[in-house]
């Protein structure tokens, strides 16, 4: 009786390609476990072999197991599920409905009565003497060893004559002939001995079914355990009921039907053979099948855990694209679009801080002129002689050009400063939009080295005289006196004043375009640095990255090496499965029906 094989070449492949895959640290327990898990499957025992179909093929299958009619085939009564294994005793374990457990004994197997090997012996002989009365019998002439007709006289003395010349040799046949009917004869008894002792225990056996039937109607199942029939070691058959769910611990599953046994799916059969067939391909049937499934499944938990690799080498990998991605983004499509649109965006804004800066100069402006004002008045004010009055009056004539320049340039200064710190407010907003993810706003807005440059404003100022002594003759001032003089030159300074001030407001006011225009062109020009800059420091950044990614990358090559031996790994785990389903189509679809 041949047992299940304990080894298999398939399950020594995947095992060493697991051992190989166990080598890279990133994948090394998981290897190592599967392993572990393949090794300690392929060496547990017994193997275990499911039987499906309808209930009659099952019931004559396991009788054929059990050597015995344990059920009848016929009984349209329910059973319970039978497990057969083989054991020390011949007995049953019977599990009922409400758990107890119901133990009975088979009846042992008894020796064979030593008449059965007397019988093969006598027959033996029987097959020797006959062999030597056709000897005997072949030597004697046809005409002594059968009588002529009545009529055929002329035979007789011929006859006669013959037989006493081969008195010998007739005696011989006759004495063989003579030992081989007493042995027919004693081969007759033994036979019928032997077929008495067989029919005795035949219903033994049979009566002994009949209570074990009885028995076990209640039992929702059946362990049968059997010390002889032809159910080789090491092996299970477990009943697969229709509909049940094949236990995990099924090696193959069968199906038992009424013209044989058959490795069946649900679209392929192969036909084992007849229940002795099917018994003798068991041992080699079963090693197949439990390679086939363990193997298959070392495919299936390898594949998921490479998919595990393979999915963390694209997050990786997809990390590095976005990380660059992330960088170009911040490039602008259009950069001119996007200062044009910017520059639109702060025009209100311009117009609303010139129209401030222009009314600070005024107020500027207006403030000097006044306290100019005052200070003429004043030195006019303080005369008491035509000569004082003529003094105070030349005073005023010398210095005022220079007063009058003074205030235009702090006025000019003004403005200057006003669109400088309008441009410096503005310029700062705008980049800021440039300045963000890893972008700081140093490396995009780098602020002006010198201010804005002075505008031509107020000509009237520049240059401008009091002239207050012009206009009136020397003789004719004999004749007024100092009061008159005097009113009269406090009258010309005041409308002096009202004049330039009148003059300058107008003049200021003509200034903003150009204002207006001076500060465009220095944001444009600010705003066109600050974006060459931007890019200047994303192509730096983006170096950098690439760099960054690169040596990151180098970090992924232990990663690629194991994806690419495990995937080779599981391409021989293929291929040998490729191989068996070839070589062992029916190991190969019962593995596949046992899930």
């Amino acid at each position: 009786m041949v047992a299940a094989p304990v080894k298999h070449g398939l399950v020594g492949e995947a095992h060493a390609a697991l051992l190989r895959l166990a080598m890279s640290h990133l994948i090394a327990a998981p290897a190592r476990k599967l392993a572990t898990e393949l090794h300690d499957a392929w060496q547990r025992s017994p193997f275990v072999l499911g039987i499906c179909g309808d209930v009659a093929s099952r019931t004559t299958l396991i009788n054929e197991l059990c050597a015995t009619e344990l059920i009848d085939p016929s009984s349209q009564l329910a059973r319970p599920v039978i497990h057969v294994r083989r054991g020390q005793v011949s007995r049953c374990r019977g599990l009922r409905d409400d758990g107890s457990v119901l133990e009975i004994a088979l009846p042992a197997r008894r020796p064979d009565t030593p008449l059965r090997g007397r019988a093969e012996s006598q027959r033996q002989e029987v097959s020797q003497r006959a062999i030597t009365v056709q000897d005997a019998e072949a030597k004697i002439p046809a005409l002594v060893r059968r009588r002529p007709r009545a009529w055929m006289f002329w035979l007789w003395p011929i006859r006669w004559l013959l037989a006493r010349t081969q008195r010998a040799t007739v005696a011989a046949w006759n004495v063989a002939a003579a030992e081989l009917r007493e042995s027919e004869q004693l081969l007759e008894t033994f036979d019928r001995k032997v077929a008495d002792h067989d029919a005795h225990e035949r219903s033994v056996r049979e009566r002994h079914a009949a209570r074990l039937r009885e028995a076990t109607l209640a039992c929702r199942e059946l362990v049968v355990e059997i010390d002889h029939g032809p159910l080789p070691g090491g092996i299970e058959v477990l009943e697969i009921a229709v509909g049940s769910r094949v236990p995990p611990e099924v090696d193959a599953v069968l199906m038992a039907e009424s013209d044989g046994v058959y490795a069946r799916t649900a679209d392929t059969a192969v036909r084992i053979g007849d229940a002795a067939e099917m018994i003798a391909a068991l041992p080699t049937l079963l090693g197949d099948a439990r390679a086939a499934r363990l193997v298959r499944r070392v495919r299936h938990e390898l594949g998921s855990i490479l998919t595990g690799l393979e999915t963390e080498r694209l997050r990786v990998e997809q990390g590095f694209v976005e990380r660059i991605a992330a960088i170009e983004a911040r490039r602008l499509a259009d950069p001119a679009a996007f200062a044009d649109s910017q520059l639109a965006r702060v025009r209100p804004q311009i117009a609303s801080s010139v129209n401030t800066v222009i009314e600070h100069a005024a107020v500027h402006l207006g403030a000097e002129l006044k306290q100019l004002g005052n200070e003429w008045i004043a030195s006019i004010a303080n005369t008491t002689s035509n000569d004082e009055l003529k003094q105070s009056v030349s005073q005023i004539d010398e210095q005022a050009p220079a007063s009058v320049q003074r205030i235009a340039e702090e006025v000019r200064l003004l403005v200057a400063g006003g669109a400088g710190g309008i441009v410096h407010d503005l310029v700062r907003g705008l980049v800021t939009l440039l300045a963000d993810q890893g972008l700081s706003e140093a490396d995009v807005y780098a602020p002006r080295s010198g201010a804005l440059p002075l505008l031509d404003m107020l000509p009237s100022l520049v240059g401008s005289a009091s002239n207050l002594s012009g206009g009136e003759s020397w003789l004719a001032g004999l004749f007024r006196s100092f009061e008159t003089r005097r009113t009269d030159i406090h009258g010309k300074a005041v409308a002096r004043l009202a004049h330039l001030e009148e003059i300058a407001s107008a003049e200021l006011l003509d200034i903003e375009p150009r204002l207006h225009a001076m500060i465009s062109d220095a944001l444009s020009t600010e705003l066109g640095e600050a974006l060459a800059r931007h890019d200047a420091a994303l192509v730096t950044l983006l170096t950098n990255e690439r760099y960054a990614i690169a040596g990151a990358r180098g970090a992924l090559l232990p990663l690629e090496r194991t994806l690419g031996d495990g995937e080779r790994a599981c391409d021989q785990i293929l291929d040998g499965l490729a191989r068996l389903e070839a070589e062992a189509p029916a190991a190969a679809i019962a593995a596949r029906a046992a899930g």
